[in-house]
């Protein structure tokens, strides 16, 4: 299935300053994923934290702050991480992620959609030939599949350092039981 959904990465480079002013940076942005076939893109909030790697992967309704769902899952997902107090949000300066510090410097995030757009292609066709049946972005599964290639990402993609992200977190590698 990778070569079906996944496109040749870039190397990893290093994720440049962990922290501005000390304070933990993350970096978010808006992606959109399309199936073959659709006309429009599914808006996903997508993020990357600095300090560990992690990457966050929700879809949304709509840009901005009309969908709460999405934000709140990201707040939760920053305290999971032990980002606790303030930290500092980078986007690309676009009025639906209003933040302190925009940059027009937000490789990570954007490295993490390509990536996050190749896994869940590979996700998807994997589910279409296991189920026999053609995926849209509208299907009930979609979300999950999008959360599920972070989560994928974060235990098994190892970085710079050597480490994935869920050991830069936990202090110890994954070692959960998968099912195929």
């Amino acid at each position: 299935y990778k070569r079906q959904g996944k496109v040749a990465d870039a190397p990893h480079r290093s994720l440049g300053r962990r922290a501005v002013d000390g304070l933990p940076v993350v970096q978010a942005d808006y992606v959109f994923l399309s199936a073959a076939g659709e006309e429009s893109g599914t808006p996903i909030l997508a993020a990357v934290s600095l300090k560990t790697a992690s990457t966050f992967a929700h879809v949304t309704q709509k840009k901005g702050r009309e969908d709460q769902v999405p934000l709140q899952a990201m707040a939760r997902w920053t305290l999971d991480l032990g980002l606790v107090g303030s930290i500092r949000i980078r986007s690309d300066g676009e009025p639906a992620i209003a933040t302190v510090g925009s940059s027009d410097s937000n490789g990570a995030v954007e490295r993490f959609a390509r990536t996050l757009g190749g896994d869940a292609r590979t996700l998807k066709v994997s589910v279409e030939e296991r189920w026999q049946t053609r995926l849209l972005s509208s299907s009930p599964v979609y979300p999950w599949l999008v959360r599920h290639a972070s989560w994928v990402h974060d235990r098994f993609q190892r970085h710079v350092d050597g480490h994935t992200a869920f050991y830069n977190v936990r202090g110890q590698n994954y070692a959960g039981i998968l099912f195929a």
